[in-house]
Order: structure tokens, then sequence, then C-alpha cells
């Protein structure tokens, strides 16, 4: 399904002529502006105000709206190469979320615990929702800045399934010391 059609923007469309958009539509569809219409008309209004709503939620957040133009640009591609299997997506990319460190917490090592909010689907392919987890990550004594610890499928939830979610440490600078390679 468009959303740029329900919303009868262009895909190009920016933040403001999206919210723009909706306020108009929201003001001629709203139920409460239906009154003394026939059941049949409030209905369909009452239809494709919720249909505006769900749109506007949708391309209003970027990352959901970069997710679903990929999605769609993808099917649409493949419909053009004349692909049998057009509703098919790859698997996401990774999320990527930094962890600050202390140098102390280099040179020991530590148990990180780290909350991190998910999104993810729920009802329709592109009502985007979010749950925070909290997340544990042993970090042995000596670690460099930029490792990465890997946690399958935990990711964000995408039009293409579950991405692995990769937490990346990054130092927080120490007003004295210094690392340079593993001397400090």
């Amino acid at each position: 399904e468009d959303y740029y059609a329900r919303l009868d923007v262009s895909e190009f469309a920016s933040d403001g002529e999206l919210r723009a958009a909706f306020k108009a539509l929201s003001l001629q569809l709203h139920p409460d502006k239906q009154a003394g219409k026939e059941p049949q008309a409030a209905a369909a209004a009452a239809e494709r105000y919720f249909g505006v709503v769900e749109a506007f939620e949708l391309l209003s957040d970027l990352p959901t709206r970069r997710a679903y133009d990929h999605a769609r640009d993808k099917r649409a591609a493949a419909g053009d190469a004349g692909l049998a299997d057009v509703g098919k997506c790859d698997r996401p990319p990774p999320t990527c979320v930094d962890v600050p460190v202390s140098l102390e917490q280099l040179y020991k090592g530590a148990k990180l615990q780290v909350a991190y909010s998910r999104g993810y689907f729920m009802g329709t392919q592109w009502a985007r929702r979010e749950k925070e987890e909290i997340f544990s990550i042993k970090v042995p004594r000596g670690e460099h800045e930029g490792a990465t610890y890997w946690h399958r499928a935990q990711g964000d939830v995408g039009p293409g399934g579950r991405a692995d979610l990769v937490f990346i440490l990054r130092l927080i600078p120490h007003p004295i010391f210094h690392r340079m390679g593993d001397d400090v």
C-alpha cells in the first residue's frame, strides 16, 4: 500500500509538507466532522481518516520512513525486473549502538548493563513501536575502543525481519591519561 498516496503527497515531500497534508486531511476526514452525513459516507471518511493517521505516523518517523522507502523501492525494482518473488526482502543491516566506556573500565574490565529501545512493528507492517530491554556486556581487561559485541537477531525489527544488535565501545576522553595501543 502506498502511504504517500494516502496523504496525497510526493515521495520527496518534506516534513512540513507531510504535516500540512496530514492537518488538511484530518480536518476534512475526522469522524467528529462527519456528523449529519450518511452512515456509509461517514464510515468511509472515518476509515480513510485512520489510514491517513497511520500513514502520517509512519512517514513522520525518519528511520521508519527510510525503511519503508527502501522496501518500496526494492519491490518496485524487483517488479520491473520481472522477478517472481517481489515481496521478499533481505535481512536488514545490523543495528549499531555506541556504548560509552571510561579508560578505567577498559583497563580493568567491566560488566555493563546497557538499555536499548528496540523498534518493532505491531499490527500493520509499518506501525512502529518501541520496547526497552537491558543487555549485559562483559568487557574483558585491556579491551580496545571500537570493540564490537554482537547479539544475533536482537536489533530493530523491519520489513525484512529482525536485525542483529551490535554494541560498539566508545572511549570517554580521560582528563589526564590517553591510550595509545596497549599503552596508557
